[in-house]
């Protein structure tokens, strides 16, 4: 049985997941604009934070997102977030490797 949560602005990654209905404009929404795209299969996907990862991680598990679409790592940009500096310089190799293994598939 999924929980549902109240609404706000900010969720973690478990309570995206587990939110009727936030998975619900996932699977109604965001998918459906993805598939308009053209070649909807060579786009970068770039999640802004750790809860927005984990969705399109679920949705590469579904087969939904192609392997190595998803650039993993990526600090959120918000000013609050007083760490994204250093996730960014922590993770910024595995990015440029995802980067380019993603432009060797497209």
């Amino acid at each position: 049985m999924i929980k549902k949560l109240p609404l706000k602005d900010k969720y973690t990654k478990d309570e995206l997941l587990i939110n009727d209905f936030l998975m619900k404009y996932v699977y109604e929404n965001f998918i459906e604009e993805l598939e308009s795209l053209d070649n909807p299969k060579e786009v970068l996907l770039i999640p802004l934070g750790k809860a927005v990862e984990e969705v399109l991680c679920k949705l590469k598990e579904q087969g939904i997102i192609g392997e190595n679409q998803i650039l993993t790592e990526f600090p959120h940009p918000y000013g609050a977030n007083v760490n994204r500096l250093i996730q960014f310089e922590q993770n910024k190799e595995n990015m440029i490797k995802l980067i380019e293994e993603y432009a060797s598939f497209k």
